[in-house]
């Protein structure tokens, strides 16, 4: 699963026309990121990073570049609409930037007239493979695929209590802030990039957190003295999110590296958590120790596709796959380790059914002693009726404005022979 950071603040070009007119100093650079990351499958924030280091360029330049690649990416269904086959050649790529990015390329081709389509393939940034996967759910395709071609705000989560005086205070800091309409500890930014310029103390008492997120972690529901087990940790976002629970919170990643980097991360409240790789561990170790078990499994992370927008159009069926067997192992694997009348909280970034609910489904089937809880049992009933969520958590761009996240309450019966 992937999550944001600052690093994310930069690197999001909006859908908008560019700021600016592509000159003989960008158009080749941009041509050949566009081609790494378009055939030959580069990671994008990635290829950009290394072209930036490579040539020496200047803020100004690395923006620009950046402001190009990700406005590309996020047309890509439309401007291979308009392209037709030429859309996969490699010899078009100027003709195709020049159309995408509206602008005549330099001593190249002139741009096509961008013409938006009312099919999702076309209208927004869904590839094949996902249109594929969400047929016949329920979801509104042109929506979400016009939804992903926005730029994803940059979210705060700040202290409980704490959101209208760090919105004053980041105000008169120059940030503008808004409330988020769902997540209560939530803010989100008018210009992300301006947290760069704060100062280190203000700077730590927020963290960076999509309000989609930010009520994943709501959903766990912890409570004071309660054992809680984040199991896929990662990077730690929902780790600190649970922290003023004051529920005794256990963080495990199968990654060493990233539970050193959450050590770090947690600073001067790394003595609340207990920080250990337990994916190794023999499961009679941990039978039944937890009151409340967070699986926030490794996903496709289609729900992120607004940060991320060449996320989606470089996932294989197979990749897909292998996401979805994961997932399986982790479900029957951390049952075992909630306790009698405990919970087991599963959850993803992604929007594709395979991952979600149906996931569910055959987890449930093979495990009868889980049932499924309504969210609003630890979200409460106004904010439940207000995300129109009941047996689940179903975050959608085109909804709530929100990354997509999935969530599922999972309580096990009282009795291990039920």
């Amino acid at each position: 699963m992937r999550r944001g950071g600052l690093s994310d603040l930069n690197k999001d070009a909006s859908s908008r026309p560019l700021s600016f007119v592509i000159n003989r100093f960008l158009a080749p650079r941009i041509v050949e990121a566009w081609i790494k990351i378009r055939h030959q499958h580069e990671v994008a924030d990635r290829c950009l990073a290394t072209l930036a280091r490579r040539d020496r360029l200047g803020s100004r330049d690395r923006r620009r570049l950046a402001e190009a690649i990700f406005t590309a990416l996020r047309r890509r269904g439309s401007v291979d609409a308009i392209l037709g086959a030429k859309a996969h050649d490699v010899k078009y790529s100027q003709l195709w930037l020049a159309t995408a990015l509206a602008n005549d390329w330099p001593d190249g081709p002139k741009a096509l007239p961008f013409v938006e389509h009312d099919h999702p393939t076309q209208a927004g940034n869904l590839p094949p493979l996902i249109i594929q996967k969400l047929k016949g759910s329920t979801i509104d395709l042109l929506k979400l695929g016009c939804a992903l071609r926005q730029r994803a705000p940059v979210t705060i989560r700040c202290i409980p209590g704490q959101r209208d005086q760090l919105a004053r205070t980041l105000l008169d800091n120059n940030v503008r802030a808004r409330p988020t309409p769902y997540a209560p500890h939530g803010l989100i930014c008018e210009d992300g990039s301006q947290l760069h310029g704060l100062d280190q103390a203000l700077r730590g008492t927020f963290e960076i957190q999509d309000e989609g997120s930010q009520l994943l972690a709501m959903l766990v529901g912890a409570r004071a003295h309660e054992r809680v087990l984040d199991a896929c940790a990662g990077a730690g976002g929902k780790t600190l999110a649970l922290l003023h629970s004051n529920a005794h919170i256990t963080s495990s990643d199968i990654n060493n590296h990233r539970l050193e980097r959450l050590r770090k991360r947690l600073g001067s409240y790394a003595t609340q958590v207990t920080i250990a790789n337990l994916s190794k561990d023999e499961d009679s170790m941990h039978a039944h120790a937890f009151d409340r078990v967070l699986l926030d499994v490794p996903c496709s992370g289609t729900g992120t596709a607004r940060r991320a927008p060449d996320l989606m159009w470089r996932l294989t069926p197979t990749q897909l796959d292998q996401y979805i067997s994961s997932q399986k192992s982790l479900l029957n694997r951390y049952a075992g380790w909630v306790r009698p009348g405990g919970y087991l909280i599963y959850g993803t970034c992604s929007v594709l059914p395979q991952e979600n609910e149906d996931q569910i489904t055959d987890f449930l089937l093979r495990h009868p002693e889980f049932k499924r809880v309504p969210v609003a049992q630890t979200l409460g009933h106004e904010l439940s009726d207000r995300l129109q969520c009941i047996e689940h958590l179903q975050l959608m761009p085109h909804q709530h404005h929100t990354d997509g996240f999935y969530g599922c309450l999972m309580q096990r019966h009282s009795e291990l022979n039920t």
